[in-house]
């Protein structure tokens, strides 16, 4: 996993917190961790800080420093990182290590050209054979490049050779929210697994604390800004008798919307995560030519309690939805 984050955003804080986390079973960044060993490799901060670090962050989170965290202090001490993990993996032979962490990526560059695919290939493939052969996951810091981040998409955000983005399993940005300092978006791009909807957290020393998702503030003269309510509100309302007659495909959510004088830009991330929370209901594959098919969250019961093959809907359910149906 890489963390991507502008310079000063608390990526550091935010991978000590991490591996306290996965050492306790606590959670992060709102987000469950299994319990195991966490090997920190601590390639920049002074070993008495990191030390302060680690402390400040244990007690913000309530937990105790335990044997199952291992900080290894190796500023000044930076090899090309074939020989170093060489040395990390003889030293962890026989131990079961859940996670290690690399922070930051860019001391095991070593003066080589963080642009190169190649040179960046060669340093992240030594990452992988870390995870192989320790069976442990990896986790590392990354920055930013210049410019405004959110005119990009997340994980073309970090600076360097785009292998940084499409190697990584999991991709994590911490890219700020404009106009409102300390607080910042964390989106996510996960091979494996289904992403995450975007949400939010806040800088309190020394976490970051998740909270919940603000809707954007249109500006004075500018163009009005979509929210979840919105975009269920353009929604049909379901029929009782023929629920699926109310599904629309996303191209047609997108144009009455649009009607309404919205822009058309992020709906699709909007569906996602609301379909993701259980607000609306979405079939990602709803017709024979694979069209996603949309509907207010009381159509996706409906057509559930319809469904004759489908024995986990309770009867009672009909009471919920009963009442759904304002069109017949």
């Amino acid at each position: 996993m890489v963390l991507g984050g502008g310079s000063k955003v608390g990526k550091t804080w935010a991978l000590i917190d991490l591996a306290l986390s996965v050492s306790t079973g606590t959670p992060w960044l709102g987000l469950p961790c299994a319990q195991g060993v966490v090997v920190y490799l601590n390639f920049e901060i002074q070993a008495g800080f990191f030390h302060s670090r680690l402390l400040d962050v244990a007690h913000a989170k309530n937990v105790e420093l335990g044997e199952n965290l291992l900080a290894w202090n190796l500023r000044g001490f930076a090899r090309p990182a074939a020989e170093l993990f060489a040395e990390v993996r003889e030293r962890l032979a026989g131990r079961d290590v859940a996670l290690v962490v690399v922070d930051p990526v860019y001391k095991l560059a070593l003066g080589g050209d963080e642009n190169s695919a190649g040179e960046v290939g060669v340093l992240l493939n030594e990452f992988e054979d870390l995870a192989t052969s320790t069976g442990a996951a990896v986790a590392f810091s990354a920055h930013f490049a210049k410019g405004d981040a959110t005119l990009k998409s997340s994980v073309d955000r970090i600076s360097g050779s785009g292998v940084f983005a499409r190697d990584p399993d999991a991709i994590l940005t911490l890219t700020g929210i404009p106009n409102d300092e300390g607080a910042f978006h964390v989106e996510s791009t996960l091979r494996n697994c289904r992403a995450l909807p975007t949400f939010a957290v806040r800088w309190s020393f020394p976490l970051l604390v998740r909270e919940a998702m603000k809707p954007p503030v249109e500006k004075k003269g500018g163009r009005k800004v979509v929210t979840e309510q919105v975009f269920i509100d353009a929604l049909p309302h379901p029929c009782i008798e023929d629920p699926r007659s109310v599904l629309w495909p996303a191209a047609k959510v997108s144009e009455e919307i649009a009607k309404l004088g919205f822009p058309k830009k992020g709906l699709g991330d909007m569906r996602k995560a609301l379909a993701f929370d259980g607000k609306i209901y979405a079939e990602p594959k709803g017709d024979r030519y694979g069209t996603i098919m949309i509907g207010r969250k009381e159509t996706g019961e409906l057509i559930k309690l319809q469904d004759a093959n489908n024995k986990d809907v309770p009867v009672e359910g009909k009471e919920v939805v009963g009442d759904a149906c304002n069109a017949c």
